[in-house]
């Protein structure tokens, strides 16, 4: 017989479509790889970033863990992947007005 039945492979692709739209828009995991966010984070943690509330409830305010795709400078990129480790994970120390010493 067959290896995989029809409704296998039919699982599986919703499966995989679920999770890929879930991490597009709603949240996704992430580790750290650096002590740069130490101590709040340690190396290997995992976190989950959650998408929504910046989109539609609020900005950024200080405090805040966020995570970024860097700008072209800063980093190489090769080419556009949605899933890319290739982030910053930062605290906001300062806002638009605020001074930083």
């Amino acid at each position: 017989g067959n290896f995989l039945s029809w409704y296998d492979v039919e699982t599986i692709v919703w499966a995989l479509g679920l999770s890929t739209a879930i991490r597009l828009v709603l949240a996704e995991p992430r580790y750290i790889p650096s002590l740069s966010m130490y101590p709040s984070f340690d190396i290997g943690d995992r976190l989950i970033a959650e998408k929504v509330t910046y989109r539609f409830q609020r900005a950024p305010i200080r405090g805040d863990v966020i995570i970024f795709t860097p700008s072209e400078g800063v980093v190489k990129k090769t080419y556009f992947n949605p899933f890319s480790d290739n982030v910053f994970i930062k605290r906001i120390v300062a806002t638009e007005g605020d001074t930083v010493e």
